[in-house]
């Protein structure tokens, strides 16, 4: 085989390959990024100035109140699982347990006056889209969440 062959046969391979790889990028290419909740709630209710400004306050007071839920529920689960660790408190396992469920309760209770706040800011008009937003819901919260990494020992 002449060094003419040979460069040729590269690259056309070479030419193959990155076709093969714009192929790929282009199949697997990822989704757009979902709108984030606050532009898609104002989006879809057609909010104006002055809700939004509305709505901003609701947003603050919901995030304030579900951290420290949250707080509460790390610590919680902390204190659950040391029930697997130390055999003096396993015995409070079950109440940890209740603890737990208490506080996701209190955190879905939140978020169920949260969203019924933002109905009543809505205007009479806005109610319905407001009950088409609340049949969108659960899918907007669930792809808003980033995707964890992988768990690696």
């Amino acid at each position: 085989m002449n060094k003419t062959r040979f460069y040729q046969l590269l690259a056309t391979i070479l030419l193959l390959c990155n076709i093969g790889l714009m192929v790929f990028l282009w199949v697997n290419k990822p989704p757009h990024p979902p709108m984030q909740p606050k532009q898609f709630v104002i989006d879809k209710l057609d909010l104006n100035a002055s809700q939004i400004i509305q709505y901003e306050q609701l947003i603050i007071s919901h995030q304030q109140a579900i951290k420290a839920k949250i707080n509460s529920l790390k610590t919680t689960k902390k204190a659950y699982y040391q029930t697997l660790v130390d055999t003096a408190v396993s015995a409070q396992k079950g109440q940890r347990l209740n603890d737990l469920m208490t506080i996701h309760r209190s955190i879905e209770q939140t978020n169920f006056e949260h969203f019924d706040s933002i109905k009543a800011i809505c205007m009479p008009e806005q109610l319905a889209a407001y009950k088409v937003l609340l049949t969108e819901l659960p899918n907007l919260f669930i792809q808003s969440q980033r995707p964890r990494p992988p768990f690696r020992k």
